[in-house]
C-alpha cells in the first residue's frame, strides 16, 4: 500500500508475525486463515523462530493433505466413498510456541570486543562474525533512578547510537535530550515504526485517568508531532485504528516501568499535566543527574541480548559523560 506512512512502498507485501506471543495467538490466526499454503509458511517461520536456527523436520502435509485443509476438520471416508467431517478439537499443535522463552541473553550474539567504555568515555562493542550474522537490530535503553536509589525507571528505547554495519561496530551517540512534556517530564518512549524520514514512538500515559498511549512522530530533522492517543496492540494482536486528539481540558499523567535491584517489576506514576491548546512534546535536555544506558541487540530468531548497564551523567550544561 502506497501512502503517507510508506511513500516509497512498491512490490508485493506479505504479512507474517515477526514475534509470536503465545499459542493462543496462533490458534486465533489458524481459525481465520484462508490458505493452507500461507498457514504452512507462518508455521515454518514460527518453527524457525522457536528453534533458533537448529535443525528441525517439517512436514508439508501438516496443513494440506489430499486436497483438504486438514486443520479445519477431521475427515474420514464412509462406505460409499464420501468424506465425513468432524470439527477438529485438537488444541495441542501450537503448544511448541509456549515452550520457547526469550532470555535477554541470546547465545547467538557474540563479540570481537565486549561492550565496554573506552578511554574517551564512549560505550561501544564490536560483533564477531558469528554475532554479526545473527544480529537483526541494535538500539539502546535509557533508565533514570528514583530519588532514594532503590529503583530504576525505564525511559524507553532510542536509536541514538553509532551503527557501522560494515564493521560490526556500535557505540553510544547519546546527546542528553529526550522527548518530554512542556513541564520537563521525560516521557517513556517505545519505538513503533521507523522509516527513512521519521520514527513513531508510543508512550504509556493516563489520559483523563484512562490508560492509553501517546503516539508521537519525530522526523530526523528534529520536528516532533503528537498524533494523539492510541490504545496500542490489542489482545488479539491487532493494532488500534483510532487516534484520539488531545487538547485543552485534557489531563496527562506519564507512566513508566520500574524495577528494583532484584528485577521485580512495577509501575512508576509521573506528575499530572494539564493540557492547554494543542499538546506539545519537546525534544528537550534531560534533568541534571545520573542515568543508566544499555544496548539491546535483537537476534534473527526473535531473542535479544541486553548488555550490562553503564552509568552516565548529564550535567547542568547538558553535557553527557559516560563512565565518569
Amino acid at each position: 500500500m502506497h501512502g503517507s506512512d510508506h511513500p516509497n512502498a512498491s512490490g508485493l507485501s506479505i504479512y507474517y508475525p515477526l514475534e509470536v506471543q503465545s499459542e493462543e495467538e496462533l490458534k486465533t490466526f489458524q481459525n481465520v486463515c484462508l490458505s493452507p499454503y500461507y498457514l504452512s509458511y507462518v508455521d515454518k517461520k514460527t518453527q524457525g523462530y522457536v528453534s533458533a536456527g537448529e535443525e528441525y523436520e517439517y512436514d508439508d502435509d501438516t496443513w494440506f493433505l489430499d486436497g483438504f485443509w486438514s486443520w479445519l476438520t477431521d475427515y474420514s471416508e464412509d462406505e460409499e466413498g464420501d468424506y465425513e467431517y468432524e470439527e477438529d478439537e485438537s488444541d495441542e499443535y501450537w503448544s511448541y510456541v509456549d515452550e520457547h522463552e526469550s532470555t535477554g541473553e541470546s547465545p547467538y550474539i557474540t563479540f570481537y570486543e565486549e561492550p565496554q567504555v573506552d578511554d574517551d568515555g564512549v560505550y561501544y562493542f564490536v560483533l564477531d562474525d558469528r554475532g554479526y550474522e545473527n544480529t537483526a537490530d541494535v538500539m539502546a535503553y535509557v533508565y533514570t533512578l528514583t530519588a532514594d536509589g532503590d529503583e530504576y525507571i525505564e525511559l524507553g528505547e532510542t536509536y541514538d547510537i553509532v551503527a557501522d554495519w560494515d564493521e560490526g561496530y556500535f557505540a553510544d551517540a547519546f546527546d542528553g535530550y529526550w522527548l518530554s512534556l512542556p513541564d520537563g517530564q521525560n516521557l517513556s518512549t517505545y519505538i513503533v515504526d521507523v522509516t527513512d524520514d521519521y520514527i513513531i514512538y508510543s508512550s504509556p500515559i493516563l489520559l483523563n485517568d484512562e490508560e492509553t498511549n501517546l503516539r508521537i512522530r519525530q522526523t530526523f530533522d528534529g520536528a516532533v508531532t503528537v498524533e494523539g492517543a492510541w490504545s496500542g496492540i490489542g489482545d488479539g494482536g491487532a493494532a488500534a485504528r483510532n487516534i484520539i486528539k488531545i487538547g485543552t481540558g485534557d489531563t496527562i499523567i506519564p507512566l513508566y516501568y520500574s524495577y528494583d535491584w532484584n528485577d521485580e517489576e512495577g509501575v512508576y506514576v509521573g506528575d499530572e499535566f494539564d493540557v492547554e491548546g494543542k499538546l506539545r512534546v519537546d525534544y528537550a535536555p534531560m534533568y541534571e543527574g545520573e542515568y543508566l544506558y544499555s544496548f539491546c541487540i535483537d537476534d534473527i530468531y526473535g531473542d535479544y541480548y541486553m548488555t550490562d548497564p553503564v552509568t552516565f551523567y548529564v550535567d547542568g550544561e547538558g553535557e553527557v559523560m559516560f563512565g565518569y
